[in-house]
């Protein structure tokens, strides 16, 4: 557990990283992923968040992220995992990537959801060349879309999810939640708030009817 979305962003990038032992981050145009340091260079919006802000961190690396309305391609899902593959030969070696953070529904970027195929392709992707695969679901996470997760309407589990926000009901705490490479590091030991944050999962869940 962390204070915050731009926190938990932060550790699971750290933990890809010492997992792969690779230095490369892959994030989306329109993507928002929180105001720290990395979690900035992640974030694709200039105005108003990253002006004025840098330098920032090296060897991230930006790639299309599937809009269906307003893209020109007929299958916008396949144009932007072919961009995507493109990448390992013209901007970085996919043995150099350590982690690909997406939104499984962009907010920040005009509430934007991704073709399911995308995202059962990212997890390919990221399956065929060892890359972490992490779900940033700050804002579409615990019951927003009609599930726990945004995640779940794909079909998809990644390595790792990121939550915050209504996670606990409006108290300071967040979450990196692992699915296989998740392990456990609670680095932000805050009695109350990992109360508060485990109540609200339980809640959520179903397990906890208490007023």
């Amino acid at each position: 557990f962390f204070n915050s979305g731009a926190e938990a962003v932060e550790n699971a990038i750290k933990l890809a990283k010492l997992a792969t032992g690779r230095s490369a981050v892959i994030a989306f145009e329109r993507g928002f992923h929180g105001r720290t340091l990395m979690a900035m260079s992640l974030t694709s919006k200039q105005h108003p968040y990253k002006a004025g802000m840098g330098p920032f961190a090296a060897e991230v690396y930006r790639a299309p992220y599937p809009y269906p309305y307003r893209d020109a391609a007929d299958d916008p899902a396949a144009a932007a995992l072919d961009a995507l593959r493109s990448m390992f030969a013209t901007h970085v070696a996919a043995e150099n990537v350590a982690a690909i953070i997406f939104e499984p529904v962009q907010g920040e970027g005009g509430f934007i959801v991704p073709p399911a195929e995308w995202v059962r392709g990212l997890r390919e992707i990221a399956d065929e060349h060892g890359i972490v695969l992490i779900a940033d679901e700050v804002q579409s996470g615990f019951g927003r879309t009609g599930s726990m997760f945004a995640i779940e309407q794909f079909g998809v589990e990644p390595d790792l999810i990121t939550v915050a926000k209504s996670i606990a009901a409006g108290v300071p705490i967040s979450s990196r939640l692992g699915g296989r490479r998740g392990g456990r590091f609670d680095h932000r030991r805050h009695l109350r708030r990992l109360a508060a944050g485990l109540r609200g999962r339980d809640r959520g869940a179903g397990r906890d009817r208490s007023p």
